[in-house]
């Protein structure tokens, strides 16, 4: 949590909007729901900056799916609504938000490091190095977190390219 008792009192504040905002916006569709909301903070080394995100989770058990959508469009837009109106009502141009619905995106998380692992480990059996392309930039955050965190200073991780060409490169230190 934010060190600065003004900034912590505005986020909470931001949180508690964006959690009545999205239970309003799922009430428009028909679905009468609560919310979860989840406040964090990070140090960003590269930005120099703390950086707050806001995860918001629904669990609505016959409608997840219909939330989700196909291959997630429709949990991808729900967010995107939030983090304009976070934008635009709350000036949270730095919050990262975040929707999980169902546990949808914790379990293709999930899914996405047990696949990295598998890479890892064949890099660490003398494999040439790693590049991981077609990434998002959440993927590639999600990547370079559990490495760092898994594999300290054994492996390296870094981002090249730029745009649609940006690709992760994963070698040994």
């Amino acid at each position: 949590m934010p060190k600065n008792k003004k900034i912590e009192k505005l986020l909470e504040d931001h949180t508690q909007q964006l959690g009545k905002f999205t239970e309003d916006l799922l009430s428009f569709f028909g679905i009468n729901t609560g919310v979860d909301l989840n406040l964090t903070s990070d140090y960003s080394t590269k930005l120099e900056k703390e950086r707050h995100s806001i995860l918001i989770k629904i669990d609505v058990h016959e409608y997840n799916s219909l939330l989700i959508g196909k291959n997630a469009k429709n949990l991808y837009s729900f967010q995107s609504i939030i983090a304009a109106y976070s934008r635009k009502n709350l000036q949270g141009s730095d919050l990262i938000i975040q929707l999980d619905i169902g546990g949808y995106r914790e379990s293709e998380h999930q899914k996405f490091l047990e696949g990295l692992e598998q890479k890892v480990q064949k890099l660490l059996q003398g494999s040439e190095d790693l590049e991981i392309d077609g990434l998002n930039s959440l993927e590639r955050r999600l990547a370079h977190n559990y490495v760092s965190e898994k594999y300290g200073g054994k492996l390296n991780t870094k981002s090249t390219g730029i745009g649609h060409e940006r690709k992760l490169i994963i070698t040994v230190a």
